[in-house]
């Protein structure tokens, strides 16, 4: 139905809200009118007041590479300049390499984007799914599988301690919480799902799959898949001589790069983001996916489905999502495509226009961002779109859909359920007839389900849908906003509890001094009562501690989950038994008895909530996450 109404529409809706379509180009420029031949001038004059360690670029166009550059030290303290046998992580942007290599054997017959998934790996692999609707490899190229993020880690100590793909996966499979295809959550642990589905219809590891099928027709020599580099002798040599930096204000106020070290990463779901080489092997990639002729495909339709909308915003024409590929609408002249990376030791970017056929890949050793991509990518492809384009195609007609969001890419059950109330949305509705959080983002309607996002100077598209169970769904490129009306309970909930664990450690203080004092006298029940109200505090530390554990090791072991669940529980139980403890102490009590009756209450009511608060928040469950 959608696809009915995008062409019926097609006409009058791209005029108003699209770019013009555009010939291949046919002279040596770029998008935003620079020549070839002044593209290295250019980018040097971009770079030119940038303070970051180091950053190399890479400029391509269908015929090959445009320049080649390449700014600061790999090393500063040992005066190591980057050059062209550097090496950089990728990050995010490997999983470039998995959407490839599906679609090759989409090419070969041998996948459908479509099919269950469950076709081409072990049926029962999936532990948590939530929903009978199957999922398939067009769900996890968009990352609508439904799946939140994971409680538990996958990254490692050593590349010794690394397993197979399937083992890791299983280890770490998350709760499955929306519908699949219902709602955009970016997800790690999918794209490998996709890299896995790739292994089994290979019947190869899936390193070893790329390697044949994409590295070597591309003669990408220096470059590496697997962590630590131990697939490749070459780079992992070449790694050992590159430091992370970040940013940091010294005594004296300066901000320069300070050296966080070597920032090694053993990512056990290494397909989407453990590969790491030189920027020239990166280029050779990037201009495969521009290329008249690309080896990387039989035929260039293949390529261009690669590059083609898989998910649009509301009934419009414009792509939210190109088969695992992020398109930029407005942001430069042009519509372009690609995907940003990071990872502990740096930053990347490949970034191409499929209509001039030109692009570019970015590669950098900050862990904290290189704000030289973004100047670069402009001098390439353009200014994009300011606040005339939105008031220009701004139309009367918007529901209503102010209220409390959550962001989809959030953890949505277990022992960390609660980590994600912090991660609300309250857009609200503006004088002027538009949406938005202020002093954060607007959004205006522009007609057919599509609203234009402001963020700063930064336009982008939105769109609102409603989903089959009801629930209001704003898709905003790699993570979408879902309605969550009981948002403002679950955070009260939440600070209730945190406050029952702070209060309660204040009164068994007080009370441990008046013991001292002998000025306290025990009464029936007190004993369980105190040991509750330490459970109280516990519990809270618990959770504080395991949210801290959490984004220092991105994710929790096993072990620990288990472990904080078990307090959780311990001090679930402290809480009935202090609950029951005081209900028979009052059927004991005489009417003269009234203020410690008081005591019982207020006990009752304390643990009784604090009880409801530990089912509620799913702090014990370590199981289904």
């Amino acid at each position: 139905m959608k696809r009915i109404m995008a062409v019926a529409a097609a006409a009058l809706f791209t005029f108003f809200l699209l770019p013009p379509q555009r010939a291949a180009a046919a002279t040596d420029t770029l998008p935003s009118g620079i020549s070839f031949s002044s593209v290295s001038e250019k980018i040097n004059e971009a770079a030119a007041d940038s303070t970051e360690a180091a950053f190399a670029v890479s400029v391509f166009s269908e015929d090959g590479v445009i320049s080649e550059d390449y700014f600061g030290d790999i090393d500063k303290e040992n005066s190591i300049r980057a050059d062209e046998d550097s090496v950089f992580e990728w990050g995010d942007v490997s999983k470039a390499l998995i959407f490839v290599s599906a679609m090759q054997l989409k090419e070969k017959g041998l996948l459908d984007l479509d099919t269950d998934v469950t076709e081409y790996i072990p049926k029962d692999f999936f532990k948590h799914l939530s929903y009978k609707e199957p999922i398939t490899m067009r769900h996890l190229m968009n990352h609508q599988s439904g799946y939140c993020e994971n409680t538990y880690s996958f990254k490692v100590d050593s590349a010794e301690k690394l397993g197979t793909l399937a083992k890791a996966l299983s280890d770490t499979e998350p709760a499955q919480i929306y519908k699949p295809g219902e709602v955009t959550a970016y997800s790690n642990w999918g794209a490998s799902v996709a890299a896995y589905v790739v292994e089994c219809i290979a019947k190869e590891p899936y390193s070893d799959y790329v390697r044949e099928n994409i590295l070597k027709p591309l003669s990408m020599e220096h470059t590496s898949l697997l962590p630590g580099q131990t697939d490749n002798e070459w780079v992992k040599e070449a790694r050992a001589k590159s430091v992370s930096y970040a940013m940091s204000q010294d005594s004296e106020g300066n901000i320069a790069p300070r050296s966080i070290g070597s920032r090694y990463s053993y990512n056990s779901l290494y397909p989407s983001g453990a590969v790491t080489g030189t920027l020239s092997d990166f280029a050779r990639f990037g201009a495969a996916l521009v290329s008249k002729d690309s080896v990387l495909f039989e035929n260039n339709e293949t390529l261009s489905e690669l590059l083609s909308g898989s998910f649009f915003y509301g009934e419009s024409d414009i792509p939210a999502v190109c088969h695992g590929f992020w398109p930029e609408e407005w942001g430069y002249s042009v519509r372009t495509i690609g995907h940003d990376g990071s990872s502990d030791f740096g930053v990347s970017k490949l970034i191409i226009d499929p209509v001039s056929k030109t692009g570019a890949v970015m590669l950098s050793n900050h862990a904290d961002g290189c704000s030289a991509f973004q100047k670069f990518a402009k001098v390439l492809f353009g200014e994009g779109k300011n606040a005339s384009f939105v008031s220009e195609h701004e139309v009367p007609g918007a529901e209503n859909i102010s209220g409390k969001y959550l962001t989809a890419r959030t953890i949505g059950r277990g022992l960390l359920r609660f980590s994600s109330f912090s991660a609300s949305a309250d857009i609200t509705a503006f004088t002027n007839g538009r949406y938005g959080v202020p002093g954060y983002f607007e959004m205006s309607y522009a007609g057919d389900g599509l609203y234009i996002v402001s963020q700063g100077d930064y336009i982008y598209p939105a769109s609102v849908e409603t989903s089959e169970n009801g629930s209001r769904v704003i898709h905003v490129s790699s993570s979408d906003f879902v309605a969550n009306p009981s948002g403002s309970v679950n955070t009260i909930i939440l600070w209730i509890y945190v406050m029952l664990g702070l209060t309660s450690v204040v009164i068994v203080v007080v009370k441990i001094i008046m013991q001292l004092l002998k000025k306290f006298k025990t009464y029936e029940g007190s004993g369980i009562i105190m040991i509750s109200e330490l459970a109280m505090f516990f519990s809270m530390l618990a959770a504080v501690v395991s949210v801290n554990f959490y984004r220092t090791q991105y994710g929790l072991t096993k072990v620990q989950g288990t472990l904080f669940s078990l307090v959780h529980m311990g001090c679930f139980v402290a809480a009935v038994l202090s609950v029951l403890s005081s209900i028979f102490a009052i059927r004991n009590l005489t009417d003269d008895d009234s203020s410690l009756k008081m005591r019982y209450i207020v006990n009752i009511a304390m643990n009784g909530f604090f009880g409801f608060a530990v089912v509620f928040l799913q702090l014990f469950m370590f199981w289904g996450c």
